[in-house]
């Protein structure tokens, strides 16, 4: 249950549309949420160098996930230190792109999970002024895509860390813990018994 739309969309952002290939440097910006934390996994198996961007609570774990890099994002800025990145997956959305533009190399990619009218504005626009690219990440479930993260688990490269099951009941609950913005992995609702 927790899997296929996080699973999506990880692999729709980093090898869709980033098109991430060995040795590109790759900063996902909330790497222990549901998304973030597949995302880490999907662009370490398409050969990049993750830096994962988390609170000190989850540092150790990001980097259990693969993660080459760590930064606490309660300590650090990751735009202002200087270092550049081929893809920034700003998966918890509170960043924008012209936030990260000098944190992006030449022709990098910024992805961003809010689709914004902004975002879709700078997708077609920037192109004409850069070779940097935008994409607001809009999910486009479909049977390869789906098949392809099943592959990832089936072989070991992918696995969805849930970090809480909870009753359908509990929807309103579950609301309230996701907006909190600190659940590790994913949360995942059961109907009643």
């Amino acid at each position: 249950a927790g899997l296929p739309i996080a699973g999506v969309t990880a692999l729709q952002a980093l090898r869709d549309h980033a098109a991430v290939g060995s040795g590109d440097r790759v900063l996902v910006n909330g790497a222990s949420g549901g998304v973030g934390h597949l995302a880490v996994q999907v662009a370490k198996h398409l050969g990049a160098r993750v830096t994962g961007v988390c609170s000190a609570d989850n540092l150790e774990w990001v980097t259990s996930l693969g993660a080459d890099e760590t930064i606490d994002y309660r300590e650090v800025d990751f735009t202002s230190v200087g270092e550049r990145w081929d893809v920034i997956f700003d998966v918890v959305a509170n960043r924008s792109y012209r936030k990260c533009r000098d944190a992006l190399t030449a022709r990098g990619t910024y992805l961003n999970t809010l689709p914004t009218p902004v975002l879709f504005l700078q997708r077609f626009l920037l192109p004409l002024v850069s070779r940097r690219r935008v994409f607001p990440i809009v999910l486009g479930m479909n049977a390869e895509r789906l098949a392809a993260v099943c592959r990832l688990v089936e072989d070991g490269q992918l696995a969805v860390h849930v970090d809480r099951v909870l009753g359908l009941e509990e929807a309103r609950e579950a609301q309230r813990i996701s907006e909190g913005g600190h659940v590790r992995g994913k949360l995942v609702l059961t109907p009643a018994p």
